[in-house]
């Protein structure tokens, strides 16, 4: 299994999902070599990547990307069984000082029951932890984007 990278700063969980997004791929990468990954996901400190660049970025690796405009957990479920990973894009507090933010945070399978996650925020930043369906509903599926824009899944596989 790949060594996943953690966040370090504030706004670096673009960065850090396409990272994490090669290494599942196992596609060689070294997070040592950090600027230049900020600069090709366009990452901007203090400010974050957007989903677009994120997207660009990663299709162009070796790697089927499409957008689901979904928060069910069924279709998850149904990627997941078939060996993809999905990259989720939703809000929580972050403990920041702002009302909300926007994070991205990495499902890479289910096993056993539980949702093996990267990057993804509880009440701290968390690395790796096996999370449990009702969780990633509640704390996930449930706080994917909405309103105006769509909600958005980031499915991936290797081609």
């Amino acid at each position: 299994m790949p060594r996943y990278v953690k966040q370090v700063r504030k706004t670096d969980c673009g960065v850090v999902a396409y990272v994490n997004v090669l290494k599942w791929a196992k596609i060689p990468v070294s997070y040592e070599k950090r600027c230049e990954y900020d600069r090709i996901v366009n990452h901007v400190i203090g400010v974050g990547t957007y989903r677009n660049d994120l997207i660009k970025a990663i299709r162009t690796h070796p790697l089927s990307v499409f957008v689901r405009n979904t928060n069910s957990i069924k279709d998850l479920d149904t990627y997941l069984e078939r060996g993809k990973a999905a990259i989720l894009q939703y809000r929580h507090s972050g403990g920041f000082k702002v009302p909300e933010v926007w994070h991205f945070g990495l499902v890479i399978q289910k096993k056993y029951g539980k949702y093996e996650t990267v990057n993804v925020h509880s009440s701290s930043l968390d690395f790796y932890p096996k999370k449990s369906k009702a969780w990633i509903n509640k704390e996930l599926m449930n706080n994917l984007l909405k309103g105006s824009q769509k909600n958005l899944m980031i499915v991936l596989g290797i081609k």
